[in-house]
């Protein structure tokens, strides 16, 4: 079981996830499955100690088979934590927008480099644009948790491929900061495909970098 964290928006508060069997779902799908963990790693520093010792796997399958209670409340506190940073800034900035996928739901953009979705009860999902899949955990919005639990206990990472690099190119020497602009950049992108948004005035302000954001919004992180 976990402790579900509650965040708020808009004058509303939610539950990051519907149930402690869709936040594990999501913390396997998208914290630990390379490529999008890489990522991750940047906003969760724990995450890249478990990518570097190749240990991801071993806390995947202890996830689902209760023996690592706290790891697993601690990846999930770190999760929620970037979740609120991520309403927090969209609804500062004015980045968010009707999500026609989910009845009554909402996108929204954060400045940490991501999407998340959000119902009116609960987030939906919170995922990086083009290295996850935000219909990964969906697919299994019609087995009960008896179902899922089992399923995940055998193959606790289905989106998993040995092929695909745990860590960055070791000639790419890009601040990490910067990746994470990369990353917000290219959630922008996404957004616009998905024409979730029709833009005014040319479009987002996006920041030049995210040191010069942070620097202005001290309050949000």
């Amino acid at each position: 079981m976990l402790n579900l964290t509650k965040v708020g928006f808009d004058n509303r508060c939610v539950t990051v996830f519907s149930s402690w069997v869709k936040a594990c779902e999501h913390i396997c799908d998208h914290l630990l499955t390379p490529p999008e963990a890489r990522a991750w790693s940047l906003l969760i520093p724990p995450l890249r100690v478990l990518l570097e010792s190749r240990a991801y796997f071993e806390l995947a399958k202890r996830i689902w088979t209760d023996s690592d209670e706290e790891g697993r409340q601690k990846l999930y506190d770190e999760y929620a934590g970037q979740i609120r940073l991520c309403l927090a800034s969209a609804e500062k900035e004015g980045w968010y927008g009707e999500d026609f996928t989910w009845e009554g739901a909402r996108w929204l953009l954060g400045v940490n480099g991501f999407v998340a979705i959000i119902s009116p009860k609960y987030i939906i999902t919170a995922y990086i644009p083009d290295l996850g899949d935000p219909n990964m955990v969906s697919s299994s919005s019609n087995k009960s948790d008896e179902e899922i639990i089992r399923e995940r206990r055998s193959n606790p990472l289905p989106r998993y491929s040995a092929e695909c690099p745990l860590q960055w190119d070791e000639n790419d020497t890009l601040p990490d900061a910067d990746r994470i602009m990369q990353n917000f950049n290219n959630s922008v992108s996404y957004v616009r495909r998905q024409q979730f948004l029709w833009y005014q005035d040319g479009g987002l302000d996006v920041p030049v970098t995210f040191e010069e954001w942070r620097a202005e919004n001290s309050e949000l992180t």
